[in-house]
Parts: structure tokens; C-alpha cells; sequence
């Protein structure tokens, strides 16, 4: 039996609306030792419900680690740190669909990028200051 699906222009889900049903966070246990100093990776995942469809999201960031912290001021930071994260994301990909032709990696910039390199994720580069 055939299944009858509507073309994409007329769903009606609206993800605007949607309600946040679970927010986990979770640490790694041991603090990773940098030449900046420590950081911890924290895991945040988000499920949402939104018309009965739910929705879920999972984002890992760094924090700087500090032991004397209290369980809210982690969270706290991890939840800022998230949020710039997708925010960065979010304007590169308004970026992409605004810039014509192909973007190269020098127009994109990361407030990770130390961090990238730090970790031996991305090959160090010079840039200009200013």
C-alpha cells in the first residue's frame, strides 16, 4: 500500500513552537591539560516536541576547567558556550547562502581555532593582526 506524502511546500510543522522536553549535560571526567590551560568537554543534548514530532540535538564544547567551580556555574558556561557555538554556525550558514561562488576557508573564522590547533585538529596558521 502506497503511503501519500505532501510536497514540502505544504507542511505545516512549525518547529517555532516547539517545546524543550530534556536538557542533559554531561562532563568528561578527567580535564584535558593544554598550554592555555585546562578544559573539560562537555556533551549537551536537547530534545524538543514540536505537533507531536520531536526533535534532537546534540552539541560537544569545550570549557575551561576549574575544580572550585559549583555544578550551576558549570552548566551555566557550558550552556553560554553551546549557544555561541550554534550561533557561529548559524551566521556561516547565512554567510554561505549570501556569498557568491565558493567560500574558502580563510573568510570563515572559528573562536576554536587556537583551540583546533592546540588539539592538533587543524594545521596552525598566521594571520595578519587586524
Amino acid at each position: 500500500m502506497a503511503h501519500h506524502t505532501q510536497p514540502a511546500d505544504t507542511i505545516a510543522l512549525d518547529l517555532a513552537r516547539a517545546k524543550l522536553v530534556d536538557l542533559q549535560i554531561t562532563f568528561d571526567v578527567q580535564p584535558l591539560p593544554l598550554a592555555l590551560g585546562e578544559i573539560t568537554w562537555a556533551m549537551v543534548s536537547l530534545t524538543y516536541s514540536a505537533a507531536g514530532v520531536g526533535a534532537e540535538m546534540t552539541i560537544r564544547v569545550p570549557i575551561e576547567w576549574d575544580g572550585n567551580a559549583s555544578d550551576d556555574a558549570r552548566r551555566d558556561l557550558v550552556l553560554g558556550r553551546a549557544r555561541e557555538l550554534m550561533e557561529n554556525s548559524f551566521n556561516a550558514s547565512e554567510f554561505a547562502r549570501r556569498a557568491p561562488g565558493k567560500m574558502v576557508a580563510a573568510e570563515i573564522t572559528s573562536p576554536l581555532e587556537g583551540l583546533a590547533q592546540e588539539l592538533g585538529l587543524s594545521e596552525p596558521t598566521a594571520k595578519p593582526n587586524g
